[in-house]
């Protein structure tokens, strides 16, 4: 799973372009190295369709929904 558009959107809590995806479920061994390196953050396993998809590390605003994921990524 990737973004469909390497720009990140902008937080609309503070306007920064460094948002990291939140990806959800028991996390591969790749997921957790790159949740290390801070490329994603890891959700947990609980699921709702209204979790959010995005973080802003400036002001921790968390955003979008999961439900809407499908727009923003390719699966």
């Amino acid at each position: 799973m990737r973004p469909r558009s390497e720009e990140r959107p902008a937080c609309p809590n503070c306007g920064a372009r460094q948002a990291i995806p939140i990806l959800y479920g028991l996390p591969s061994p790749a997921m957790q190295e790159a949740a290390d390196r801070g490329e994603i953050v890891l959700g947990g396993c609980v699921i709702a369709p209204e979790f959010p998809i995005w973080l802003c590390p400036v002001c921790e605003h968390r955003w979008g929904r999961l439900i809407d994921r499908e727009k923003h990524w390719e699966m």
